[in-house]
């Protein structure tokens, strides 16, 4: 192939032997045992994977999610299927659960039961089924039935009945790098998942998750490859040319997602970027991790080749780099595909034409063409504000270019979101707009970062997040409290909008348990891009979170040392009197009593309350005053004065 040498245009960069450049490294093409992972799923080791039929699938009584087990007759659309086997077990697959089914004739099927959405918006497209379900294509699996809507099975699951492909998946198979030689990939691997993405285009669908769990083999000698799988499915108009649709609804898995996906822009560029992937994960599966996936993106934003790539596969590195070009109008779709099955020499545009038509924000010394130059200069220069919000010219520039990157509708959102935060302030806007344009982002507080994009058990680090911010709130204003909690909601709700399936339905449960403990009511989307949490929000609704979020959380003072019981919290008040009507300790107090069904020691005055908690343990006490004789009376009289009362002294003391 042709070296091309201007920098807008390159071929792949040769494999780096240089040791002592880190930067160069290509970690693990010796390591023959190296763990493959992809981003969402933890079935795969090493070159061995458990699949889409495996042996290794425990045996279980009944699915929780559906309550079906091996055996079960179960009706969908007034026909029996009896279930043979559980193909894909719960906690297997993010979004459903795979049985192996089959007729009254005995012929098996593969059905794929969802879990239960709890928004509409998220169920597969009825029009995209109804439009593969009329395919008939070699290279794509029979849909031979499904149900949405009110079709559903008993009206809460949705489903696709499939043929079944007795070769399970693109990666079940003995040995992922023998198996996938450079001959079998270009003769059979890349040729047939071409065709499928062609045909799925062809009737004007766009398939949004293409990754090698959908990616099928037919047969069990595992040479015959289809595409299968569509609950991500988008549709464009038949009578309409490919083009860019936008939606508010996008799913997907994050490590083989075209980047302009999680934003909602759809196109047959987006099933070529995750071609692209497929590719990569079966060549360096070494690579498919969510370090890697972090280095590929920088190397994106920086219009490099997003590995360092052996020349031992040089022919499929660049086809692999063209598929994953950043830009959209760059990236290889149908046409460079042909040409490079013909031996074409095709080139590889990590600057695209469009990036250099958009009419660049011009800023004294700085320019502004790039997403990446305008997150450098947000991030880098104090006047940003200033310059690109405040100035109206200044943030005319900004819209305009907004528009050109993007379109005019994201333009007016981008424009309503601006205008909503800019009233919280400096910090609020210049969070929504970095996250707008950069998702993946980790919060910060203080030195602790959280990464929600990387982190396998979200529901986890969300409890040591808001753990976090239990141990600072007293000694935090609320101003700042209210700014890491904008973060936390609107990095939920980007995450959110992306992911599918059970790892979709964790994170709608925490932003519902969030919601619940500070009393909001939860969005169904995240199409504006606002946020609920932080409005609103006060003290007495934090501690609340606290306690939502810590079974076992209990009164803390003002250095965060917990009191278990009552009579603790009695004795640290005996002992500091003065901080009985601290506001912080007034509403641990409060809480601690009413969630231990102990309301009777809230009001009351700093006596009361001890005389309450210790009435066991008071002494009375009798004081002599004065005594008085009358020794003229007989009998004679004589007069005591003393006073009687009720003490802790001898307690305390």
């Amino acid at each position: 192939m042709t070296d091309h040498t201007t920098n807008s245009i390159s071929k792949t960069m040769p494999y780096s032997s240089d040791k002592n450049d880190a930067s160069n490294k290509t970690v693990g093409y010796e390591n023959e045992t190296a763990k493959t992972q992809t981003y969402e799923e933890e079935v795969r080791i090493a070159d061995k994977t458990v699949g889409y039929e495996s042996e290794e699938t425990e045996l279980i009584d009944k699915t929780i999610a559906h309550g079906l087990a091996v055996g079960d007759v179960i009706e969908l659309n007034d026909k029996e299927y009896e279930i043979t086997d559980i193909i894909c077990a719960e906690n297997q697959t993010g979004e459903a659960i795979i049985y192996k089914i089959k007729n009254s004739q005995g012929k098996p099927f593969a059905l794929k039961l969802y879990y239960q959405f709890t928004n509409p918006k998220d169920e597969p497209n009825p029009e995209a089924l109804r439009r593969i379900k009329a395919i008939s294509d070699p290279d794509i699996l029979r849909l031979y039935d499904f149900g949405t809507g009110t079709s559903k099975y008993r009206n809460k699951f949705c489903y696709e009945i499939s043929e079944f492909a007795e070769g399970s998946n693109l990666i079940s198979v003995t040995d992922i790098r023998k198996k996938y030689t450079i001959e079998f990939l270009k003769l059979n691997v890349i040729q047939e998942i071409f065709k499928g993405i062609r045909t799925l285009h062809d009737h004007k669908i766009y398939h949004c998750d293409l990754k090698p769990e959908n990616i099928l083999y037919l047969d069990k000698e595992q040479s015959d490859l289809i595409i299968g799988d569509y609950g991500s499915a988008k549709t464009f108009e038949e009578t309409s040319e490919k083009r860019l649709t936008h939606t508010s609804t996008t799913k997907g898995t994050n490590f083989y997602l075209a980047p302009e996906q999680p934003r909602g822009i759809v196109s047959e560029k987006n099933d070529y970027y995750s071609f692209g992937m497929i590719l990569l994960h079966l060549i360096y599966p070494e690579l498919v991790n969510r370090d890697s996936l972090h280095k590929i993106i920088e190397r994106q934003f920086a219009k490099k080749p997003i590995i360092d790539f052996n020349p031992k596969y040089a022919e499929i590195n660049d086809l692999i780099a063209g598929l994953t070009l950043h830009d959209i109008g760059s990236r290889w779709g149908e046409n460079e595909v042909k040409g490079w099955l013909s031996g074409e020499d095709i080139e590889i545009k990590y600057k695209s034409k469009a990036e250099a038509a958009i009419q660049p924000i011009k800023l004294g010394k700085a320019t502004i063409r790039t997403t990446e130059e305008l997150i450098d200069y947000i991030e880098n220069n104090i006047d940003w504000h200033m310059d690109l919000i405040e100035d109206k010219e200044g943030y005319g520039l900004l819209l305009r270019w907004v528009s050109d990157i993007q379109d005019l509708g994201r333009k007016k959102i981008f424009d309503k979101m601006v205008r909503n935060y800019q009233q919280d302030g400096e910090g609020f806007l210049k969070q929504s707009v970095l996250r707008y344009f950069t998702p993946e982002r980790p919060i910060q507080i203080d030195m602790k970062t959280y990464d929600f994009w990387t982190e396998e058990k979200i529901d986890e680090l969300t409890e040591r997040f808001i753990s976090h911010l239990d141990d600072i709130w007293k000694i935090t204003p609320l101003e700042k409290i209210k700014f890491y909690i904008f973060q936390l909601e609107f990095t939920l709700r980007q995450i959110e909008a992306v992911t599918q399936g059970q790892q979709k339905v964790l994170v709608q449960s925490i932003i519902e348990k969030i919601s619940s403990a500070l009393s909001i009511s939860p969005r169904l989307d995240f199409d504006d891009y606002v946020c609920d949490f932080y409005d609103g929000l006060n003290d007495s609704k934090l501690i609340s979170l606290f306690y939502a979020f810590d079974a076992k959380r209990v009164f803390k003072d003002l250095e965060n040392k917990e009191y278990n019981t009552v009579e603790d919290i009695g004795l640290f008040f005996a002992r500091n009197k003065n901080l009985y009507g601290n506001k912080y300790l007034k509403l641990e107090k409060e809480v601690f009593f009413k969630s231990n069904n102990y309301s009777n020691y809230v009001n009351l005055s700093y006596d009361e309350f001890l005389y309450s908690i210790f009435n066991k343990n008071i002494k009375s006490q009798i004081q002599i005053s004065d005594v008085l004789f009358d020794l003229k009376k007989s009998p004679k009289d004589i007069q005591i004065k003393y006073k009687f009362g009720k003490s802790l002294t001898d307690f305390f003391f």
